[in-house]
C-alpha cells in the first residue's frame, strides 16, 4: 500500500513539476509577437505579417519580456512565480519565485537585469539571465512603467505622484521626482524625458510632459487628448498613441501635430516591426500596420493583445 501511494505521490510530483513546451521560433528570425491575455496566448508574425507560431499559454500570464535574443519572460499579476522560455527550443529552462503582484518587467542588456516592479509589494527587484535575485528596493505606490537610460532605472509610480531613479547595477535610488498622479508611458527622445499618462479620476489626462532626464525639471509639455500613454520615435517623427480616443499622432520632435489617424479598439500598445507601427486593439482583437496616415493591413489576434514584443 505504501509503494502505491508513494508511486501515485511521484507520478502527481512530476505532473505538478512539467512544463509545456511550445513551438520553436528559429533563432535569427525576426518576429512581431502580441501577448494576448484574456485567453493567454502569443502569437509570433513574421515580416510577410504572417503568423508563424501560436503559443497557448497554461497559466494566467499577463505579460511578457524578451530577455536576450533566444529567451522570454512570463508573468502575471495574479501569479507567484515567472517562468523563462528558451524560443529556439520551446523549453521551459527557469522559474523565477515571486510575490504576487507583477505590475511590469523590463530586460536590460547592458547590465543583463531583468526587473520586475510589483505593484502589491510596492518593490522592483533585479535578477540575472538565470533568474538569480540580484538586488531589491523600495518603491512608490504601484509602480509600473519602467525605463533603463544612461545606466539609471526610471520607475513611474501610477497611483503616487512619483518618478523614481535608481542605478541599474546595484538600485541605489538617485532622485525622486514629482510628476501626476496616473502617469504612464515613458520615452527618451533626443535626450528629453517624454511622460504620459491616463488622468486621476473623472479627469482624463491631455498633456504630455517633456523632462530634462538628469534632473527632473520640466522643460515642456504637449497637449494632446485624451490619455497619451505610448511613444515611439522613428527617424523626425514621434508617434503617440492616445488610448483614450483611439488615435495615433504623428508630431515632429518639438510637439507640433503633423498627421492623426484614428485607430484600433481600446489600443494600450503599439511598436515598430520592419519599418511600419503596429498597433493593438484589445476590444477588436486587431493589429493594425500603418505608416501613422493610412493603414496598410489588418490582422486577427487572439483576445486581449495587450503588448507587442519585437525581434529584429
Amino acid at each position: 500500500m505504501k509503494k502505491i501511494i508513494l508511486c501515485f505521490a511521484i507520478i502527481f510530483g512530476l505532473a505538478a513539476c512539467s512544463h509545456p513546451t511550445y513551438p520553436k521560433i528559429e533563432k535569427g528570425d525576426p518576429f512581431l509577437a502580441s501577448v494576448n491575455i484574456q485567453e493567454p496566448s502569443i502569437q509570433f508574425f513574421d515580416k510577410r505579417k504572417e503568423v508563424m507560431a501560436t503559443w497557448s499559454l497554461k497559466e494566467a500570464y499577463t505579460g511578457a519580456v524578451l530577455v536576450g535574443d533566444d529567451r522570454i519572460f512570463l508573468y502575471g499579476h495574479g501569479l507567484d512565480h515567472g517562468d523563462l522560455v528558451q524560443l529556439s527550443t520551446g523549453e521551459h529552462v527557469g522559474k523565477i519565485k515571486t510575490a504576487t503582484g507583477i505590475s511590469n518587467a523590463l530586460y536590460d542588456e547592458q547590465t543583463k537585469s531583468l526587473f520586475l516592479a510589483n505593484s502589491t509589494q510596492n518593490t522592483v527587484t533585479s535578477y540575472d539571465i538565470n533568474g538569480r535575485k540580484k538586488a531589491e528596493v523600495a518603491t512608490g505606490n504601484y509602480p509600473m512603467a519602467m525605463l533603463v537610460y544612461n545606466a539609471r532605472l526610471f520607475v513611474v509610480n501610477f497611483k503616487d505622484t512619483q518618478l523614481m531613479v535608481f542605478g541599474t547595477d546595484s538600485l541605489r535610488k538617485e532622485a525622486t521626482w514629482t510628476i501626476p498622479k496616473s502617469s504612464t508611458g515613458i520615452e527618451v527622445i533626443d535626450d528629453t524625458l517624454w511622460l504620459g499618462g491616463h488622468g486621476d479620476g473623472s479627469t482624463p489626462n491631455d498633456t504630455v510632459l517633456q523632462l530634462n532626464p538628469s534632473t527632473g525639471k520640466i522643460v515642456g509639455n504637449i497637449q494632446l487628448p485624451m490619455m497619451p500613454i505610448a511613444f515611439l520615435a522613428k527617424g523626425d517623427d514621434v508617434y503617440v498613441l492616445s488610448h483614450g480616443e483611439s488615435m495615433l499622432y504623428t508630431l515632429s520632435k518639438k510637439g507640433h501635430i503633423r498627421a492623426k489617424q484614428e485607430i484600433a479598439a481600446n489600443p494600450f500598445t503599439f511598436t515598430q516591426f520592419q519599418h511600419d507601427i503596429v498597433v493593438a486593439g484589445y476590444d477588436d482583437q486587431q493589429l493594425y500596420w500603418t505608416d501613422g496616415q493610412k493603414i496598410i493591413q489588418k490582422k486577427k489576434v487572439d483576445q486581449g493583445p495587450f503588448q507587442l514584443l519585437v525581434r529584429e
